[in-house]
């Protein structure tokens, strides 16, 4: 179990990484009447941000003893896994990781639908609060 509290940090670790990085895609982006007006650099923040909640969940997986070459390989398979390990008692963060996937998978970074200020940091607070939420870490 030792070895699993280790690999979850690790998940951890990269997970609080890769969100920074997703935000200094989006700080390096022009803004102008409230639209950033790089689309390709916010679609880097949005994919970033949606593999920071992906190494969030693996590694709270793993710290719940879930076996790493046994982790989701789908959005389907991780619902279910969270839904199982870690959204027993607290519908909240299926609901924010149903959000996110909307959000930031789909709207943010494959469609590049988001481009306004206030939808984008609305939609980078769910990932935050995400990750912070499994991880027990704080995002500064």
């Amino acid at each position: 179990m030792k070895n699993g509290r280790a690999q979850a940090e690790r998940y951890f670790d990269e997970a609080v990484e890769y969100f920074l990085n997703s935000r200094e895609f989006l700080r390096s982006c022009p803004v102008e009447n409230d639209r950033y007006q790089k689309i390709k650099l916010v679609q880097e923040a949005f994919g970033t941000a949606w593999l920071a909640i992906l190494k969030a969940l693996r590694g709270a997986l793993v710290e719940r003893g879930v076996l790493p070459k046994k982790l989701p390989k789908s959005f389907d398979a991780y619902t279910q896994a969270v839904q199982k390990h870690l959204a027993i008692r607290n519908g909240k963060l299926m609901q924010a990781l149903d959000s996110a996937y909307h959000e930031i998978h789909i709207s943010g970074y494959d469609g590049g639908d988001l481009v306004t200020t206030y939808t984008v940091k609305a939609a980078m607070e769910t990932a935050k609060r995400i990750i912070e939420t499994v991880s027990g870490r704080r995002i500064v």
